[in-house]
């Protein structure tokens, strides 16, 4: 019984494996063809569907043996064979030991005289490997022997290419040498003939400019004689601009007196201030007891005659600018003087207006060009301006000031 299972195992594994190789054959020409021809034929794809299912009942098989031999489930047909074999040895054993003792001399004998064909088989098949390995070794050495020819022969034509592009660059860079050559020579006989043309035209120049020194040297002399009155005329004009300055010391001391004798003034200026509190109050006062269409026609008209007489802040800019820029940057205080005495405005609101501003623009030329714009005003700023004391006027003017010029 083991003998048959041993026999069925042995045919069983031995048909498995042809018909995994003919599989695994079948599977890769099937592959190759589908993929670098572009087969699409239906009955190929059904034989392979055949094989793959004649495939797993191998496996099933297979699986089925190892479950039966008690076999792991990763041991191969090898393991399967050697543990059939083990099991039949085992199994007769002892029935056969006379028997294969006999059998074993025979068998001896007999594989004796096959490893004896076999050796004479493979000295035969040694001798005919040499000789084949000595050809082939020949063949190698023609080959090698060719093939330094070859390189040899390539190695020349590379040499003789590459002297024939030197040359080639060569008989170029030669080429474009003679084109530089020609063009510098044509080059140097345009300069040659442009520096004869200016030659010429430097000789004619300088007799012109002899002609012109001479002219130039009897001007000279001419000049040199207003020169010595003007010298004259240069010395009368300092003595009386020393006299002017002079002049404008003098005035500015007178300045700085009055400004002294305007700060004085307080208790006037509070007055005045009181007064017109008390005339502004009577004025509200009779426009809210007597309301008409006339009267709110009126103050309609004085609301818009203040607007208009509202000056415009970036237009006064640009005018004291324009208006600075005349004036001499640090001699403001007597043209300021000047131009209050022109305005018309009377003694009293002059120095009180000349008191606010000139205290809070004293210290840089920039505020001076503010005074002089608000001196261009209306009369509406002093009565604005005598709202405050004295201190708190001066810093609202200033922060004003900067906020017009910033």
């Amino acid at each position: 019984m083991h003998a048959c299972i041993h026999k069925y195992i042995h045919t069983y594994l031995h048909s498995y494996t042809r018909i995994h190789t003919y599989i695994h054959t079948f599977t890769h020409a099937y592959v190759y063809t589908y993929v670098c021809l572009g087969c699409s034929n239906v009955a190929w794809k059904e034989a392979a569907k055949e094989l793959g299912t004649l495939r797993a009942k191998f496996e099933l098989t297979l699986q089925t043996l190892r479950s039966i031999l008690g076999l792991e489930l990763n041991c191969s047909w090898a393991d399967i064979v050697e543990h059939v074999e083990l099991l039949g040895r085992l199994a007769d054993g002892h029935k056969g030991q006379d028997k294969s003792i006999k059998e074993e001399d025979d068998d001896e004998e007999s594989e004796a005289e096959e490893l004896r064909q076999l050796l004479l088989q493979a000295e035969m098949d040694l001798d005919e490997k040499e000789q084949q390995l000595e050809e082939q070794c020949a063949r190698v050495r023609d080959l090698s022997d060719v093939l330094s020819k070859q390189q040899n022969h390539v190695a020349r034509t590379c040499a003789q290419l590459s002297n024939q592009n030197e040359q080639k660059d060569l008989v170029s860079k030669q080429r474009e040498e003679l084109l530089r050559t020609t063009a510098d020579r044509d080059r140097l006989n345009d300069e040659r003939n442009r520096l004869r043309e200016e030659t010429r035209k430097l000789r004619e120049l300088n007799v012109f400019q002899q002609k012109h020194l001479q002219e130039k040297e009897s001007q000279l002399a001419i000049a040199e004689a207003s020169l010595v009155e003007k010298h004259t005329s240069l010395a009368r004009r300092e003595q009386e601009l020393g006299d002017l300055q002079a002049d404008h010391e003098r005035q500015r001391a007178e300045i700085e007196e009055l400004c002294d004798v305007v700060a004085s003034r307080d208790d006037e200026v509070d007055r005045i201030r009181s007064q017109l509190e008390v005339y502004e109050a009577a004025e509200r006062r009779k426009h809210s007891r007597v309301p008409s269409v006339g009267a709110s026609s009126d103050s309609r008209e004085l609301s818009v005659q203040g607007q208009r007489s509202t000056p415009n802040l970036g237009m006064l800019h640009s005018e004291t600018a324009r208006r600075f820029r005349r004036c001499p940057g640090a001699q403001q205080l007597p043209y300021i003087l000047k131009h209050i005495v022109s305005q018309g405005l009377g003694l009293r609101e002059s120095r009180i207006w000349y008191m606010v501003v000139l205290k809070s623009t004293r210290r840089s030329c920039a505020k001076y060009s503010f005074c002089f714009l608000k001196l261009r005003l209306p009369s509406w700023p002093l009565r604005w301006l005598l709202r405050w004391p004295p201190g708190v006027a001066r810093s609202h003017l200033t922060g004003l000031h900067e906020r017009m010029w910033r």
